[in-house]
């Protein structure tokens, strides 16, 4: 019943999606910086799941339709989001 209860307090928190700071992953959770869709005015995801989905969508982009679409010269196109990770908006570890 207790897990239950923990699990229903995590649906109700939502998820977050944490990108770390310069130097890698290994900082506390409590210096990362939480990435939210411009598109979206709330920095949760209602799920494990779609937290997921947002982080794979960032990793994987679809490329864009039009072929003369190019980055530009000497910008690099993508941003590295090796580092996400999902976590309960209530995990204590972010808490300082």
């Amino acid at each position: 019943m207790k897990a239950l209860h923990t699990a229903a307090l995590a649906l109700a928190a939502g998820w977050l999606l944490l990108n770390p700071p310069l130097g890698g992953g290994k900082a506390p959770l409590d210096q990362w910086t939480v990435y939210h869709p411009v598109s979206s005015k709330s920095t949760t995801f209602p799920s494990k799941a779609a937290c997921l989905a947002g982080m794979d969508a960032l990793r994987h982009p679809t490329l864009p339709s039009e072929p003369y679409a190019r980055p530009t010269r000497g910008v690099e196109s993508r941003t590295s989001f090796d580092h996400l990770i999902c976590v309960p908006a209530d995990d204590p570890r972010l808490k300082k």
